[in-house]
């Protein structure tokens, strides 16, 4: 997702939790929901902004703030 959407910072610098097989379960069907949420507004082939990106993780990571703190510095200009 952060090559897709040219945010700086290679993605194999980014930050990872571990998570239980549930966990990772529930994160990704939330991430997937919100995606295909954010896709649904914009034009073919439109690709989402950063501020919209970061507007979707700070919607789906809103329970876990040092989630958000950590991949905060790929979202500003």
């Amino acid at each position: 997702m952060m090559e897709k959407l040219g945010l700086k910072g290679a993605a194999e610098d980014a930050p990872a939790v571990i998570l239980t097989k549930t966990e990772h379960a529930i994160i990704s069907q939330k991430l997937a929901k919100a995606r295909n949420s954010l896709q649904s507004t914009l034009k073919p082939n439109e690709a989402p902004s950063k501020a919209q990106v970061w507007a979707m993780y700070q919607d789906v990571y809103k329970d876990r703030p040092n989630w958000l703190k950590a991949i905060a510095r790929y979202f500003q200009s």
